[in-house]
């Protein structure tokens, strides 16, 4: 019987990794001898540490869409609801998953690579999905007022943003739990007023 890849394992270790120390800290063989492989074992999966990095930040970006994907948005009844769901559903991830507690990988990798690379390019473009579903949600919830917004829907997915990668780098800072919560909690209001939500 063959052994199970331990691909996953490798990943799951990067990823913790790069969110604690950075992707220029994060050595092969420290994520080796956490997942208990040997480097041959680590090549017979990735290339090399580009073709590991890479393959991290698509792991972490399909955890992110999984997570979110579990939540029917489309059954709440009103804006308001929708949009309590909604940020209610990122607060759980980002205050519970220990990957986005650290903060958005796309982010952190992409100030260590320079730009134009294609690590730098493939975090942009994980940002750019994101901020796309984001708009795509406000969108969905500024049909339901009947009511053009104060701002772009755009604009306030990247305000969300914003805000919650800033929540969490300061909660990490001065050590203080629920900053997202509460950081999520401000959002709200000024989604409310953007969007017309009594």
């Amino acid at each position: 019987m063959p052994r199970p890849s331990r691909k996953n394992d490798l990943l799951d270790a990067g990823v913790a990794a790069v969110l604690n120390q950075g992707a220029t800290q994060t050595t092969l063989e420290s994520v080796c001898t956490e997942v208990g492989v040997t480097k041959g074992a680590f090549f017979h999966h990735f290339q090399d540490k580009d073709a590991f990095v890479s393959a991290m930040l698509q792991h972490f970006g399909d955890r992110g869409a999984a997570s979110l994907a579990a939540v029917d948005l489309a059954i709440q009844p009103t804006a308001l609801e929708h949009l309590q769901t909604y940020l209610g559903a990122l607060g759980h991830i980002y205050g519970r998953d220990p990957w986005f507690r650290r903060g958005c990988l796309f982010l952190i990798v992409a100030q260590e690579y320079e730009d134009g690379s294609p690590i730098r390019r493939q975090c942009e473009q994980g940002l750019e999905r994101w901020l796309k579903a984001s708009t795509a949600e406000f969108r969905r919830i500024a049909r339901r007022t009947g009511q053009r917004p104060l701002t772009s829907e755009r604009q306030l997915a990247e305000q969300l943003l914003y805000t919650i990668e800033g929540a969490l780098h300061v909660g990490r800072a001065r050590e203080v739990t629920g900053s997202i919560r509460r950081a999520l909690q401000q959002f709200e209001r000024y989604a409310r007023a953007a969007l017309h939500i009594e």
